[in-house]
């Protein structure tokens, strides 16, 4: 590679980004900088470039890693202003490799970057992409179902197709947008068949929604169905007895209720889905407590 105009091929790359940003599902983008800069010139130049790469790592995923932080897209914040996106711990200068750890992510495209090509499960053997989950970075309500079906196994956006469909209607229904929440799933990686995810598959990426969840600081959590439900509260009873009932996770209120899915096959239930959407509404936009002096 020859590119001798770092900060022109920069801005190309984030260009094509933008204009494929709804099909790929990258929302969140952040601005390029000196140091950001710096790093590409760093690679561009290295010796490193005319070698033959690693089986497993070539250039081109090394500046497209890179180049997945580039872009400049402004936020609605809580509060209806504009602003700019979070900034995170810099990319490093060296030549030496990128920790990954997602547990050490500190933005949610930071820990969308450390996803992209997990394999710590098998579920990693059948899917398409990692379907991380999508909406407003700084969202007060959050959705959490249990994973992605085939239409996001394909599209990588959580909650597509008839399903995604109701449950936009959903959040219609409570006064706000599909865009102004965050929707994510327990599992990120579609299981076989569309079968339920298992209790290994759970336990090793249910860490990855708790580290989404501890940079998003929801005001609200609805989680849709059993499997979600009972990943955040684990001696919770059945849907069927928790739905419409608000309680608490880590000091955040949460109410479980029906997956779209059920509602697609059980249309009856819909009027009990209606009767929680108002209690979502109640507790979304009931006036904060004020914290209790010590």
């Amino acid at each position: 590679m020859t590119e001798k105009n770092p900060m022109a091929w920069l801005k190309q790359l984030e260009s094509t980004l933008r204009a494929n940003s709804e099909r790929t599902g990258w929302l969140y983008l952040e601005p390029i900088d000196d140091e950001l800069l710096e790093t590409v010139q760093n690679v561009l130049a290295s010796p490193q470039m005319e070698r033959e790469a690693p089986p497993d790592v070539t250039p081109q995923k090394t500046l497209l890693n890179t180049a997945s932080r580039i872009g400049d897209i402004s936020i609605p914040t809580k509060d209806g202003n504009i602003s700019a996106p979070t900034q995170e711990t810099p990319l490093a200068t060296t030549s030496e490799p990128l920790n990954l750890d997602p547990m050490l992510a500190k933005t949610l495209d930071s820990l969308r970057l450390r996803l992209r090509n997990c394999n710590l499960c098998n579920l990693c053997n059948e899917r398409q992409t990692v379907v991380f989950g999508q909406g407003n970075i700084q969202a007060e309500l959050v959705f959490i179902g249990e994973g992605p079906g085939a239409d996001e196994d394909k599209s990588g956006i959580a909650f597509v197709g008839k399903a995604g469909k109701l449950l936009t209607q959903m959040i219609h229904s409570i006064g706000i947008n599909r865009e102004s929440v965050f929707i994510c799933n327990v599992v990120k990686c579609r299981p076989p068949g569309n079968r339920n995810p298992n209790s290994q598959e759970i336990a090793i990426c249910s860490p990855f929604l708790l580290k989404q969840l501890e940079i998003l600081k929801p005001r609200l959590i609805v989680t849709l169905g059993n499997i979600a439900t009972k990943t955040l509260l684990p001696h919770a009873s059945g849907i069927m007895k928790m739905r419409g009932k608000p309680t608490v996770f880590q000091d955040i209120p949460l109410i479980p209720t029906f997956p779209p899915s059920y509602l697609l096959r059980n249309p009856s239930a819909l009027s009990l889905v209606w009767d929680d959407m108002r209690q979502i509404r109640q507790v979304l936009f009931s006036p904060r407590q004020a914290p209790v002096a010590d």
